[in-house]
């Protein structure tokens, strides 16, 4: 009997303590619940609201909010967005319908084409004919070039004009006079065709077998007849030209 009143002491010590550990843990885990609320309001209100700006020193503290209040407003702002119809775009399908007047172009607008330049075609060269060996030129000497080829001239004449060309430089012309009248004066008078007034120059005149000089500045020559042929020759050898002449014939007073 002793043994089992001392059990019961034992047990009811143990129980006592038990519940006294059970009450202080039910009311840690009644203030970790309302911990974890706070938490959780405390998350969806930083969550939807604006960031509160952070208080700087010495300024005035930010005014105190109500979490409660601002939780049910952003509730109901969430209601209210996802009650409102969202707007789906219209897909619209084919090319986009033209206006009728852009499709008209101004007369204005319209540039006229540049014509392209044509080419001529290139002519083709003809080729320059090779020119052929250079004939030497038949010369037909007017009058004779010696006594005995010499050109007759008829004395019966007032006034004689006898006309010759000397082709080259080393060209002389012969001509025969016969006068039988003795102590006939004849004055013979070179000139070049046309005469050379002004530089003075004439055909050079001789008479063969006479001593006879022509004038140095006029070229005339003056003969006395002897009743004899007279021979006159006619060359260039005093202006070394070429050319026509002319000699006039007449008689002195």
């Amino acid at each position: 009997m002793g043994y089992e009143c001392v059990t019961e002491g034992v047990d009811l010590d143990l129980m006592i303590k038990l519940e006294t550990i059970f009450q202080k843990g039910k009311r840690l885990l009644l203030a970790m619940a309302a911990l974890a609320g706070v938490l959780l309001v405390l998350g969806c209100s930083s969550t939807g609201s604006a960031v509160q700006r952070t208080a700087v020193p010495e300024s005035p503290a930010p005014p105190t909010v109500d979490m409660g209040a601002t939780v049910d407003a952003l509730v109901a702002q969430r209601l209210a967005e996802a009650n409102q119809p969202t707007a789906v775009p219209t897909a619209t399908t084919g090319a986009p319908t033209a206006n009728p007047e852009d499709a008209t172009p101004e007369v204005g607008d319209t540039e006229t084409p540049t014509p392209e330049a044509t080419l001529a075609p290139t002519a083709t060269p003809e080729p320059t004919p090779t020119p052929g060996p250079t004939s030497t030129p038949t010369i037909i000497d007017d009058h004779g070039d010696d006594p005995d080829s010499a050109t007759v001239i008829d004395s019966g004449e007032v006034l004689v004009v006898v006309l010759g060309v000397l082709e080259t430089l080393e060209d002389v012309d012969y001509f025969e006079f016969t006068d039988a009248v003795v102590g006939q004066i004849w004055v013979f008078t070179p000139e070049y065709v046309p005469p050379e007034t002004t530089s003075n120059r004439y055909p050079a005149l001789a008479i063969d077998g006479s001593t006879v000089i022509p004038d140095v500045f006029t070229g005339i020559i003056s003969v006395v007849s002897d009743g004899e042929t007279i021979f006159l020759s006619v060359t260039n050898e005093i202006a070394k030209k070429t050319g026509s002449y002319r000699i006039v014939i007449d008689r002195a007073s």
